[in-house]
């Protein structure tokens, strides 16, 4: 599979590129998204222009990948999936998704997700992805679960937020999918 044939007929994922700055710009400095992101500030213009810069890096290299999630009937930007904290050795790395509020609800974090894994398997090799959700982020809570995500553990009072401190809902997702010891 093509970086280009990450599509299913509703979206595609794409490389970040420099014109995506402002756009991503905008979902980062958003405070309302920094309880779930780990930030306390918002990013400069400067960073984010030295990270769209940098994305043509190798994912093992920077220890990260964004893609852009675009609607294909409307051309739109619409969020982005990363995957982070990527360990070569145990063939892991964790896994983000964030859908601009305007596009919530109409599956696109379900098929992003799906889409993600295709390139996260079958080209990056990694065995597993993991990620970490807010239990009380229902919406959240029901797309990785729609994905065939595992619940692997809970840690209590993980994140801290304005509102004071969040569980954390641990998920797994295994490359073969079929580990069924969860």
């Amino acid at each position: 599979m093509e970086m280009n044939a990450l599509s299913n007929g509703v979206i595609k994922l794409r490389a970040v590129e420099p014109s995506d700055g402002l756009l991503m710009a905008q979902w980062e400095n958003d405070p309302s998204v920094w309880g779930v992101s780990n930030r306390t500030t918002p990013y400069s213009e400067d960073f984010l222009k030295k990270y769209t810069d940098s994305t043509g890096a190798d994912f093992w290299e920077m220890g990260q990948m964004r893609f852009i999630v675009e609607e294909l009937s409307s051309g739109k930007a619409v969020g982005a999936v990363d995957f982070f904290d990527a360990q070569a050795l145990h063939q892991r790395a964790g896994v983000g998704i964030f859908v601009e509020k305007s596009s919530r609800g109409k599956g696109l974090a379900v098929e992003a997700l799906q889409l993600a894994h295709q390139w996260a398997f079958d080209h990056a090799l990694l065995h597993q992805v993991c990620a970490e959700v807010h239990a009380d982020n229902a919406p959240c809570l029901a797309v990785f679960k729609k994905v065939g995500y595992k619940e692997a553990g809970l840690w209590r009072q993980w994140h801290r937020t304005r509102k004071g401190f969040k569980d954390v809902v641990l998920f797994q997702f295994f490359a073969d999918n079929e580990d069924s010891s969860l």
